[in-house]
């Protein structure tokens, strides 16, 4: 048996190298077989190399990193192929949900075969582990890509901090959206939306509770929305998200489905798992994968 590790190296400010050198002094019987990405976009190429050489029947499959190389990785990895993975990002919003995914008990759940069935966000967009947002948090995870705040932060061990600094700064810059919403088949228009999440995971920003009730263990997506209210009612919309009284906002609606459509009525900025791009339409599903732990 071998256990084929795909890590991305600068993930948590080079957490990734650590977690590999202690995976090899613990488990010195364990054959590791370790592959590297070096620049954006290695994951396809990676996982078809692994593939060619991956025996189903006795080989396992790891991945080292943050909730961006979870996803991308997941997005090219077969859905019937169960993985390992040990988080080594900034804010491993994916483990905080399983309990942080100790390392201990993620190896042995690998060496005894100890799989365990979850549920993911899939669409023509990917995979999500955690959420699909529009609005204020798509606006932070922009402003993160290209700050310098955040990587002096992430030197420091201060990771999570810096998506509370550039979160004040997307309450003041973030543009407000207007969507056709579609779940299970059922439309409706949700104009001047200042928060849009649909997940199927209960955090993200480091930490931060999208819903309580949310989690990769349920088949259903959970849309969480907003409306924009001003700066004054926006801040307390984001005061009852970081001090989970979510069930107490009046300004936050929660629905749930089984199946999620999103058209937004003028291009706009969306994230997912700490990776923005440009979105005008998108549908999503829960796909059901296997996890060791």
């Amino acid at each position: 048996m071998a256990v084929y590790i795909l890590s991305n190296p600068s993930s948590g400010n080079g957490r990734a190298v650590q977690v590999i050198s202690d995976l090899h002094e613990q488990y010195p019987k364990v054959v590791f077989k370790v592959f590297e990405t070096k620049k954006i976009g290695d994951e396809e190429k990676i996982v078809t190399d692994i593939l060619k050489k991956f025996d189903e029947k006795y080989d396992q499959f790891l991945i080292i990193g943050g909730d961006g190389t979870l996803s991308k990785v997941l997005k090219f990895w077969p859905r019937e192929l169960p993985f390992a993975y040990l988080a080594a990002g900034s804010g491993n919003d994916f483990a905080k949900s399983l309990g942080d995914l100790p390392q201990e008990s993620v190896i042995s759940a690998v060496l005894l075969s100890k799989k365990r069935p979850i549920n993911l966000l899939v669409s023509d967009q990917g995979v999500a582990v955690n959420s699909f947002d529009l609005g204020f948090a798509a606006k932070t995870i922009a402003l993160s890509e290209r700050s310098k705040v955040k990587y002096l932060l992430k030197l420091l061990g201060l990771g999570r901090l810096s998506y509370i600094i550039l979160g004040i700064r997307a309450l003041f810059s973030s543009k407000m959206v207007s969507i056709q919403l579609e779940i299970d088949g059922q439309e409706q228009i949700l104009n001047d939306l200042f928060f849009f999440s649909i997940a199927n995971n209960r955090y993200f920003g480091g930490g931060i509770t999208i819903w309580p009730e949310s989690h990769v263990t349920t088949s259903n997506l959970t849309v969480v929305y907003a409306k924009n209210r001003g700066w004054f009612g926006n801040v307390k919309t984001l005061l009852s998200l970081i001090c989970n009284n979510h069930h107490k906002s009046p300004n936050l609606v929660v629905q749930t489905g089984q199946s999620v459509g999103v058209r937004v009525l003028e291009n706009s900025l969306a994230q997912i798992d700490g990776e923005s791009f440009q979105i005008h339409e998108v549908a999503f599903t829960c796909q059901t994968r296997y996890l060791y732990y």
